[in-house]
């Protein structure tokens, strides 16, 4: 499927995070986006925060780019919540602009899917000069479908609006 354009953004999360680079993901030694989505599961961190609006919907939230896709980002583990008011001890809140986002279909079994979702993603703004990313924040969603016994997951991706 091709990625689409949409406004998109707004909305408030809460969960855990961890600050890493894509070079540093690249090696199972100092990668540490396996182990943040492994602990957000096993301590079953969700379920300690506050005020979520859609349980069982989680979202990667990508942000503090240090510059492009090779500098240092933060990547948080979060819920969607309808309050940033109470932030339980060692979990972050923040809210995501409001903007112009690509989105990125991620079909098929996780992480699989989201590891192709992202070739996707850099092969789309390399090839491709109609957009260029913001590097603001951009996000994973992904939401529990019961009736498919799947998860469906998309990547957005923060892009500047052209004049």
């Amino acid at each position: 499927m091709e990625p689409k354009v949409t406004m998109g953004g707004g909305m408030k999360v809460i969960g855990c995070g961890v600050r890493t680079s894509y070079s540093s993901e690249l090696d199972s030694v100092t990668a540490k986006i396996p182990g943040l989505w492994k602990r957000f599961f096993e301590e079953r961190l969700e379920e300690k925060i506050p005020n979520r609006t859609h349980p069982g919907n989680l979202l990667g939230v990508y942000t503090d780019y240090e510059s492009d896709y090779t500098g240092a980002y933060s990547l948080i583990v979060s819920a969607e919540v309808s309050s940033l008011e109470s932030l339980p001890e060692g979990m972050l809140g923040l809210t995501i602009p409001v903007g112009k986002y690509v989105v990125f279909p991620a079909g098929g079994p996780i992480p699989n899917a989201i590891i192709q979702a992202w070739q996707n993603v850099w092969n789309y703004f390399s090839q491709s000069s109609e957009y260029r990313r913001a590097y603001t924040t951009d996000f994973e969603s992904y939401r529990w479908n019961p009736e498919a016994q799947q998860t469906e997951a998309e990547i957005h991706i923060a892009i500047l609006f052209s004049h």
